[in-house]
């Protein structure tokens, strides 16, 4: 819901379920906050549920997160079936944990949730916070062709971040184009945000 930036939160939650949602390799999405006004209160955090008995589970990331063992930006942990376990990396320094790779080094099922706590839709804002929480896609699920919907707003929404952010996650440079514009190319692990007036 939208609001004046003042207590005022924003939240979505959407879950793909088991059947499209499982799988053994999955890359997190968190709010974009490079060069954003952020406080050291905001948090992203990465929900993993192994579907199957001795899941080796495996965080992979450029920035050092909490997990259950230590603070580290790599790290393995074990799962049972229906056990979870949650990652959690607090803002700092405008690094952003865009494209965190959470994986199952011996090939086992499971399902990942991630999300940021406490993310500024808009540029300068030191008040609002916003909530996002999504049930992660599988690697197998991603595709190389995507349509957008856009919503309506009732109020103004100059100098909101509102957009999207493009991760590569495969080995080498990968290109595509925005909206028809001019070709863009990242490495793997690189991030790019697309603002989009009016979205």
């Amino acid at each position: 819901e939208y609001g004046n930036g003042t207590n005022t939160h924003g939240a979505a939650f959407s879950s793909k379920g088991i059947s499209r949602g499982a799988g053994v390799e999955f890359y997190s999405a968190h709010f974009y906050s490079e060069s954003k006004n952020s406080s050291s209160g905001d948090q992203d955090f990465i929900s993993v549920m192994s579907l199957e008995d001795g899941n080796n589970i495996t965080l992979n990331s450029s920035q050092i997160w909490v997990t259950p063992n230590g603070n580290a930006a790599n790290t393995t942990i074990t799962l049972n079936e229906g056990e979870s376990a949650i990652f959690k990396r607090s803002w700092q320094s405008n690094r952003y944990s865009l494209g965190t790779r959470v994986y199952s080094t011996n090939d086992k099922e499971m399902v990942v949730t991630s999300g940021s706590w406490g993310g500024r839709l808009k540029d300068g804002s030191s008040n609002a916070q916003d909530i996002g929480i999504e049930q992660l896609v599988p690697v197998k699920a991603l595709g190389k062709k995507y349509l957008i919907s856009q919503s309506k707003t009732p109020n103004s929404t100059s100098g909101y971040r509102q957009g999207i952010v493009v991760v590569a996650v495969e080995e080498g440079s990968t290109s595509y184009t925005f909206n028809g514009g001019a070709t863009q190319t990242l490495n793997k692990g690189g991030v790019r945000f697309h603002y989009i007036p009016g979205f």
